[in-house]
């Protein structure tokens, strides 16, 4: 028997973007993550290779939690097309704000435009 880390659950019958999705991790204590841009990443790709996405440097969102009240947009792009490769980026929802203690600012990367 193999035991699988994790399962990345996906619908594509969705209103918005190009997916739904919700992704599991029991074996590693996670009973569903909030957003995952690495499963997404490899479902760009796995869609890139069946056919259903084709469109180069060309952004892909991908709905994930929204059954969790804690929606997430994934943002993906596939690029170079003779060698193609994922991009992935997020936009978040905020949980909790507060003040963090200790960081300096080169702790900090501002990801706001991650393309």
């Amino acid at each position: 028997m193999y035991k699988s880390g994790g399962i990345h659950a996906f619908t594509l019958d969705t209103k918005e973007g190009i997916a739904e999705s919700r992704n599991f991790c029991p074996l590693y204590g996670i009973n569903e993550e909030a957003t995952t841009g690495t499963s997404n990443g490899a479902l760009t790709d796995y869609l890139f290779h069946n056919k259903i996405l084709n469109e180069f440097n060309q952004e892909y969102t991908f709905l994930q939690e929204h059954s969790m009240g804690r929606p997430s947009k994934i943002i993906t792009k596939l690029i170079n097309k003779n060698n193609p490769k994922v991009m992935v980026g997020k936009s978040n929802y905020l949980v909790k704000r507060g003040t963090m203690l200790g960081v300096t600012s080169r702790h900090i990367i501002n990801l706001k435009n991650p393309f």
